[in-house]
């Protein structure tokens, strides 16, 4: 056994100290003593102390014990180190710290949980997947059918009300805390798929679909709540259709031109991107720009040339059917994804000054 003398004891007792620094003793071996530790100067390990019947111990390993002098207590409740301070002249320091607790050396299940969301970017493969009313299958995909009350119907495109998509968006589950918090029983998809969570009849694979669904529509939470502290707006949400992929509606507001203490909605650019699955691989996306109630720039990109054909053939068509509604056509571009990326057709720098017109990435 190694025996010690105390060199220097700290200026406060081990009792004041612990917060917010630390106390360190400082302790003279014999050199070869101190060479026999197997330390290299200057390096810092772990250690324990022992309460023993003829005084406290050190132990560094289990063959290697230092006896402390009595001047040196036994803090149970705070984390020993020692460091090699000098080989030739035999002096060990003691450092007391405060006890690091392991639940708080690692971040919470939440803190990764949000971590995660953060990181993973806004996307909806997991939900899509489960929303596909065209390949539902087992007891997930009949829960779901029977709960999502608010799924557009087949052909929904025939006799097309705005009024559904409004719905879709109120049920979609972006607003499920505050209806919790405000005490309204109103059905939507986010209470769905927590339900569904819930349901100990499922098995692991289909428990797991619906977790990572529930984090595709809480990363789109995350983002518009990122958004509104910036004064702006920005919902992504998925429209379920019957016998049908989803629909991904994307909605932007911002005040690009206005003067902050100007009230009015003149200078408010509305922008709408809307996303419709033609198979597993390939969509229409569709992205319109109000730049006021009364006009739009419409701007469409069509996955292949066929599409691209019928789409320019109905082109009229679609001028008219907005004007009926009291909604002048300020530009309307249908062009095949393959031509050109709308984020470079149709980017902020290319954009003549003080034009806003915008466009969804095609």
């Amino acid at each position: 056994m190694i025996i010690t003398d105390v060199v220097a004891q700290p200026v406060k007792s081990i009792a004041q100290s612990v917060e917010p620094g630390q106390s360190v003793y400082s302790l003279r071996l014999n050199p070869p003593d101190a060479r026999s530790l197997g330390l290299r100067e200057g390096q810092l390990v772990n250690a324990l102390i022992e309460n023993r019947a003829d005084g406290n111990v050190l132990l560094l390993n289990k063959n290697l014990l230092i006896r402390l002098p009595k001047q040196v207590p036994n803090p149970r409740d705070l984390d020993v180190k020692i460091r090699l301070d000098s080989i030739t002249n035999g002096v060990l320091s003691l450092i007391f710290g405060k006890k690091t607790d392991s639940a708080e050396k690692l971040p919470s299940t939440e803190a990764l949980r949000l971590a995660r969301l953060l990181s993973g970017g806004l996307r909806f493969d997991s939900l899509q997947g489960l929303l596909n009313m065209s390949q539902f299958s087992g007891s997930v995909g009949e829960e779901i059918k029977q709960s999502v009350s608010f799924a557009l119907r087949g052909g929904w495109f025939k006799g097309f009300d705005y009024k559904d998509i409004e719905l879709s968006l109120r049920a979609s589950g972006l607003f499920h805390e505050q209806a919790v918090r405000d005490g309204r029983a109103q059905p939507n998809l986010k209470e769905i798929l927590l339900r569904l969570l819930k349901n100990s009849r499922l098995y692991r694979p289909e428990l797991f679909s619906i977790a990572s669904a529930i984090e595709d529509l809480e990363s789109s939470q995350i983002e518009s709540l990122a958004q509104q502290l910036n004064r702006t707006t920005q919902y992504q949400w998925l429209v379920p259709v019957m016998g049908e992929w989803p629909i991904e509606l994307q909605l932007f507001g911002g005040d690009s031109q206005a003067d902050e203490e100007d009230n009015s909605d003149s200078g408010y650019t509305w922008k709408v991107v809307i996303k419709v699955k033609v198979d597993e691989n390939e969509t229409i996306d569709l992205s319109a720009v109000f730049d006021s109630l009364e006009v739009v720039s419409l701007y469409v990109a069509m996955p292949n040339q066929g599409l691209l054909d019928m789409a320019n053939s109905r082109k009229d068509w679609l001028s008219n059917e907005l004007e009926k509604q009291g909604i002048r056509v300020d530009e309307l571009k249908i062009f095949r994804k393959e031509e050109v990326s709308a984020g470079d057709k149709y980017s902020e720098e290319n954009l003549i000054e003080g034009e806003k017109r915008l466009i969804g990435d095609a």
